[in-house]
């Protein structure tokens, strides 16, 4: 969802998926820190893109890891 539309805001995120805000926040700060996301601050909005290189076999398996982690399924 995030990237396919980077101009979401997190509580739309939220909303969408029914879950709270915190919990998209950490799971996208996660998903940066694993480094499947990068994310770039604009003024007071933050937006996330996909990391260079994504979408090899062993990033897909880390995004698996992290969505598990965080509860999202």
């Amino acid at each position: 969802m995030v990237l396919e539309n980077p101009d979401m805001t997190q509580k739309q995120i939220a909303d969408e998926l029914g879950m709270h805000f915190q919990h998209v926040w950490r799971a996208l700060d996660r998903l940066v820190k694993e480094g499947i996301l990068r994310k770039e601050r604009t003024n007071r909005r933050t937006y996330f893109y996909a990391a260079p290189g994504f979408g090899e076999l062993e990033d897909i398996r880390r995004l698996q890891a992290c969505i598990s982690a965080s509860g999202v399924l």
